[in-house]
């Protein structure tokens, strides 16, 4: 309805600016018969052609035929009717697009009423104006409308403060540690690691429901046998890819930011809640507002915080908001004296391809044995928010963009770390390996048992995909539905492997590569069965509560996944001498 009364405001001003009899838009716009024939009579009352227009339009005639031809009418000099009523609509929908920025600016910082569809559609609507404009004017010399766009995408692409940019500090100093210093620090604790994988909202929500359900189940456990641990004091490391990352963040920030054992147990049920409200509207925002102008005027944004602010920057606000603020240096404290776990936010370097860690750990160089890039080896004495960590791990275009360091020299650009290892396991088994490796030169006792957790938030389906007949259509997109399969099914199965072999290397004695899978490395995988996962990132209702249903069947049903972890947190539970070896599947 406010659509249509913009619609008929619109054509109320095109025929007041239009002489009579010269607009018949009024003949084709819908309404009544009616009110067509009350504005019919009105507009001969009502016209201002006489008063203001005919004088200019008498002036406009005296210039060439060759330039005005369909553009003005050849009698008044004024524009044709249908011009007049493209012009006072984009008028409108331009009128709009202010509104809506001045509105939103009202609610800096807090959750917008307008949703992210109301800007995409208001952006659509301007860019029909914009396209309709020029294909008109171009017309007239058979010129496309692809020629200026290709222009405007080449002198676009060559300016430098069109690009999206991440902040950083320098002049940091960084509180180092590795593998060796963790397992060392924790030889008194249970070693769980834990690999989250990517997803969108549903693998946040995911991966957050299984983190503070399994606090909270440790936490009753303990209530029953004062011996067993705590889930957050026996959490060694989290890699997380993508939505992992953003669910792993908020339970991650529970910890406290310095190198105290303070863990802020009556904020488990917060997290839960926060992880799943939604980011898109101010997403959608900084792309109408500040994502697309610097297309069109990329040598005016100069300022640095100009530069910043993008649709990135706006998710990394949401969740500054929602109280996480620290830098990722900061998370290193109390990491070597185990009192807070690893975080490793896997991201993936654009340009090269090579996966890009943003760890609050250090691997210790090998010459033999090839590295990850670090971020902290990249930009030595630099450091970056917490935020800006899992921005960089959860950038798959369109929702954010590709970004790099803002500097004034060529620099690399970070996407989200699914596309070299959604599941975020080779951080896990690179890492372990390490660390028991350094363990074993300085003949330390290596630890008895390790848990790697896996969190995938996503139903299994490689069982259930069909070979089905294709028509000579899918030969257009073949190799793109390929890439994108291999993209997740050959992940997933290199994954397993790489877990089967470190398990089955550290199996029994230090010296020996002998022994049954799970020994000393053992495995549990919570994945979400449920139906109605979104790959997106916005829930409603029924897909948060989804979430937590499938969690309390888990729960309930007390299945072999669950008792391993409580068999790592006491290993004098029930039913963990006889429990089913679990491996990585």
């Amino acid at each position: 309805m406010i659509a249509y009364l913009l619609a008929f405001f619109g054509l109320l001003l095109t025929m007041w600016l239009n002489p009579p009899g010269l607009h018949p838009a009024e003949e084709t716009f819908p309404m009544p018969r009616f009110i067509r024939n009350y504005l019919k009579k009105w507009i001969s009352n009502h016209c201002v052609e006489t008063a203001a227009l005919l004088p200019i339009g008498r002036r406009l005639r005296k210039l060439p035929e060759a330039l005005t031809a369909g553009y003005l009418d050849p009698h008044t000099g004024l524009p044709w009717a249908g011009h007049w009523l493209a012009f006072t609509f984009a008028l409108a929908t331009g009128a709009l697009y202010v509104g809506l920025n001045v509105y939103h600016r009202t609610w800096q910082g807090k959750v917008s009423p307008v949703p992210a569809l109301a800007y995409a559609l208001l952006l659509l609507l301007n860019v029909n104006w914009i396209l309709a404009f020029f294909a008109f004017l171009l017309d007239r010399y058979r010129l496309p409308l692809l020629i200026p766009i290709a222009l405007l995408c080449v002198l676009g692409a060559h300016a430098p403060s069109s690009d999206h940019y991440y902040s950083s500090q320098s002049a940091v100093t960084l509180e180092r540690n590795t593998p060796y210093d963790v397992l060392h620090a924790r030889q008194d604790k249970p070693i769980i690691l834990v690999a989250t994988a990517g997803g969108g909202i549903q693998a946040g929500a995911w991966t957050t429901e299984v983190l503070t359900g399994l606090e909270k189940e440790s936490r009753a456990w303990k209530a029953q046998k004062d011996s067993s641990r705590l889930f957050s004091e026996s959490l060694t490391l989290v890699s997380s890819v993508s939505g992992g990352a953003m669910g792993s963040m908020y339970f991650l920030n529970l910890y406290s930011p310095d190198n105290r054992a303070t863990f802020r147990e009556g904020d488990l049920d917060q997290v839960r809640t926060q992880v799943t409200e939604s980011s898109l509207d101010d997403i959608a925002w900084a792309m109408v507002y500040k994502d697309f102008p610097r297309i069109f005027f990329p040598y005016f944004t100069r300022s640095e915080q100009a530069k910043l602010l993008d649709r990135g920057y706006m998710l990394e606000e949401t969740w500054r908001n929602r109280g996480i603020r620290s830098n990722l240096a900061n998370w290193r404290a109390g990491v070597k004296e185990g009192m807070r776990p690893v975080a490793i936010f896997n991201s993936t370097v654009t340009e090269t391809g090579e996966p890009m860690l943003l760890a609050t750990t250090d691997f210790t160089p090998d010459s033999k044995v090839p590295r990850r890039q670090s971020f902290y080896d990249l930009y030595p004495q630099t450091d970056i928010p917490v935020v800006t960590a899992v921005r960089m791990a959860a950038t798959f275009p369109y929702v954010t963009p590709a970004a790099r360091k803002l500097s004034g020299q060529p620099e690399y650009h970070m996407i989200d770390g699914g596309y070299y290892d959604n599941p975020g396991v080779l951080s896990v088994v690179r890492w372990l390996d390490e660390g028991l490796q350094q363990l074993l030169k300085k003949n330390e006792a290596l630890p008895s048992h390790v848990l790697i957790i896996q969190i995938r938030s996503f139903p299994e389906s490689e069982d259930d995909i069909k070979a089905v007949n294709r028509g000579w259509f899918f030969q257009a997109y073949a190799p793109i539905d390929g890439l994108l399969n291999v993209r997740t099914t050959a992940q997933l199965l290199r994954d397993r492997e790489a877990l089967t072999m470190l398990a089955q290397r550290w199996a029994t004695s230090p010296t020996s590569n002998q022994g049954s899978l799970g020994d000393r490395i053992r495995f549990a995988t919570f994945t979400f069965n449920g139906s109605g996962a979104p790959l997106s990132w916005a829930m409603n209702e029924k897909q948060k509560s989804g979430i937590r249903e499938r969690w309390r069947e888990l729960v309930q049903a007390n299945g072999k996944d669950l008792r391993w972890v409580h068999c790592s947190l006491d290993s004098g539970a029930a039913g963990c001498q006889t429990s089913e070896q679990n491996g990585p599947y």
